[in-house]
């Protein structure tokens, strides 16, 4: 499907990225930082740093990782598979921002407006 060395390349470079973006975003998160949604003890909202920039910092690396790995191997089952987790990932970004909107109310209603879901740039 994808037979170009320069996309090769880019795909490279973005599954470097990834975990590099993936580390960052975890120590940006400090001890905020869980598995899941933990409702009993949520800690703060983290909104500065890294997450200061984008809400998903996280789940934009797995992106990268999958988009990556997409453009290395070029192959219709790296589509399907790319496709598949990004739309899962969207899925788990939106469960967790109607818990975040619950939780913190109109803090995190703030937040969401001046930060980017995936990007600095929305």
């Amino acid at each position: 499907m994808i037979d170009s060395l320069p996309l090769r390349f880019m795909g490279a470079a973005l599954v470097v990225a990834a975990p590099v973006l993936y580390v960052a975003a975890l120590w940006s998160m400090g001890a905020s930082w869980r598995i899941g949604i933990d409702q009993k003890k949520p800690g703060p909202l983290v909104a500065d740093g890294l997450f200061g920039w984008m809400c998903n910092p996280i789940y934009t690396a797995f992106d990268l990782a999958f988009l990556g790995t997409l453009l290395i191997h070029g192959r219709v089952i790296s589509l399907l598979l790319a496709m598949t987790l990004i739309v899962l990932l969207h899925g788990m970004i939106r469960r967790e921002e109607r818990f975040l909107a619950a939780r913190y109310g109109e803090a995190f209603r703030a937040y969401r407006t001046r930060v980017g879901r995936y990007s600095p740039w929305g």
